[in-house]
C-alpha cells in the first residue's frame, strides 16, 4: 500500500505523523500487523526536507526510489515498470 501526502511545512508533517499513527491504531485495533521493514519515505520534486516519521516508535528511511509490485518511482517522479 502506497500512502501518499504533500508536505510543505511543519504542520504537514505532524498531520503526516498523526495519519500513521491513525493507520496503525486501526491495525492493532483489527489485529493486523504492519511490516514496518518494508516502510519508507520517498520525497518527490526538489526538496531536501529530512522527514523523521514512525511506525511502532521505528523511524522509516529516507530513499531515493521505491518499488511497488511492478512499478519502480524515484524522487523525480519517474517510473519504470517490468514484466515478471
Amino acid at each position: 500500500m502506497l500512502e501518499y501526502m504533500l508536505v510543505l511545512c511543519a504542520i504537514d508533517i505532524d498531520s503526516f505523523q498523526i495519519a500513521l499513527d491513525h493507520i496503525t491504531a486501526w491495525c492493532n485495533d483489527w489485529q493486523l500487523q504492519i511490516a514496518v521493514n518494508k516502510c519508507r519515505i520517498l520525497n518527490i520534486g526538489p526538496t531536501t526536507a529530512n522527514i523523521d516519521l514512525q511506525i511502532h516508535g521505528n523511524v522509516l528511511p529516507m530513499v531515493s526510489t521505491v518499488k511497488d509490485p511492478g512499478i519502480t518511482f524515484d524522487s523525480n517522479f519517474s517510473s519504470t515498470s517490468y514484466v515478471g
